[in-house]
């Protein structure tokens, strides 16, 4: 496909186009692609994992990773405990919105990324406001 072709030559010229954006686009391509029409889930599944391992604090990869691998593979226990650990992060970032004489968290150093967090916090939101609806 032609977009295929085009993101693979954006991310071959800058792998690090957008913080991220190479490895969300190539492992949710893959991930989503059933493998008859040549897809690699798993393949998707681990390049998002290792992006995640690598940028801890781009919460929007979590976010794509419950949404795009762990609902609809139905894993449940895996839902709810990335759902916890994506609670507490949140709770961390959401600080940033309230200002403090001085404090910081370790949000303040990924202000690059927090767009992108941003944009987890609402994706997130609607993933809880349906759970019931999902398992």
């Amino acid at each position: 496909p032609l977009a295929k072709s085009f993101v693979d030559w954006s991310c071959q010229k800058n792998p690090l186009l957008d913080n991220g954006a190479c490895s969300f686009f190539n492992a949710l391509y893959e991930m989503n692609r059933p493998s008859i029409l040549g897809g690699k889930p798993e393949e998707g599944k681990l390049i998002l994992e290792k992006f995640i391992k690598d940028n801890p604090l781009n919460l929007l990869a979590q976010v794509l990773y419950l949404q795009y691998w762990i609902i609809p593979r139905g894993l449940e226990d895996e839902f709810k405990a990335s759902s916890e650990n994506l609670e507490n992060e949140f709770k961390e970032f959401s600080a940033l919105e309230t200002w403090s004489m001085g404090a910081s968290n370790k949000f303040d150093t990924a202000k690059d990324i927090n767009f992108y967090n941003s944009m987890a916090v609402r994706r997130f939101n609607l993933i809880k406001k349906y759970k019931n609806n999902l398992f």
